[in-house]
């Protein structure tokens, strides 16, 4: 069962069957009991009141069935016409228009996108393609303040690559081959547990190719040691980077 269906199904359980303990929950989706757990924060964490029942073993039970009006009409309860709708969307390659405003956007702007991909991270997130801007975006469900299902069809991008799904690709442009120089215990490390489908490894020379460069540069920084070798504009990229946290 993915995640997505847990997540509903628990919330429904929660709602109609109060009392259950997290052994119980765990046994019906075959589970262990941290992944239960981290359900039931991710579930209080978009505004649902899950309650504990005290005892020796704690009991949980939903106590406001209804949507989280913080969540507009995007909640964990999709209601039916949503499912049926982003679901045709999904399915049969239709365009959304939504009317969105981003964390750092004063005010909403109409968009028209591709859906690709529906998940959850915090939140619940869809991964469309911006024609316009021809590169991927993220956006969350509960920043969009209105939303349609329009008659146009679309075609994959020729930029689209068959690779796993991956957190450094989820937004951007075409993927690029980086180059990078990093330590001997991280060349290591990363033989042992990639980092990304797409790495190569030689020595202490690491190649990787992804979408969302930012996020890369976010994790090299956090490395004990990690630098850009190509391409030169991301390595200048790098370097500012660098500069701005030493300040």
């Amino acid at each position: 069962m993915a995640r997505f269906e847990r997540l509903n199904e628990l919330l429904r359980i929660l709602r109609d069957t109060p009392g259950v303990n997290v052994q119980e929950l765990a046994e019906r989706f075959g589970a262990d009991r941290r992944t239960i757990q981290r359900d039931l924060q991710d579930l209080r964490a978009c505004g649902h009141d899950i309650q504990e029942i005290p005892g020796p073993i704690r009991h949980y039970y939903l106590s406001r069935p209804e949507r989280p009006e913080s969540l507009r009409s995007f909640s964990w309860f999709f209601e039916a016409d949503f499912l049926d709708r982003l679901g045709e969307a999904l399915l049969q390659r239709r365009r959304l228009r939504i009317y969105y405003r981003g964390s750092q956007s004063l005010r909403a702007d109409w968009l028209e996108v591709e859906p690709r991909q529906l998940f959850f991270e915090g939140h619940w997130q869809l991964r469309a393609f911006c024609p316009p801007a021809q590169k991927f975006r993220v956006f969350r469900l509960d920043r969009i303040q209105e939303w349609e299902v329009l008659a146009l069809g679309f075609a994959p991008s020729p930029m689209e690559e068959p690779l796993p799904w991956h957190h450094w690709d989820r937004q951007g442009g075409p993927a690029i081959e980086v180059e990078c120089q990093v330590s001997q215990s991280l060349a290591l490390r990363l033989r042992e547990e990639p980092v990304h489908p797409s790495q190569r490894l030689q020595g202490n020379k690491l190649w990787l190719r992804v979408s969302d460069y930012d996020a890369l540069l976010d994790w090299m920084l956090s490395q004990n040691y990690c630098r850009v070798l190509e391409p030169d504009w991301l390595l200048q990229r790098f370097q500012e980077r660098v500069r701005l946290l030493r300040l």
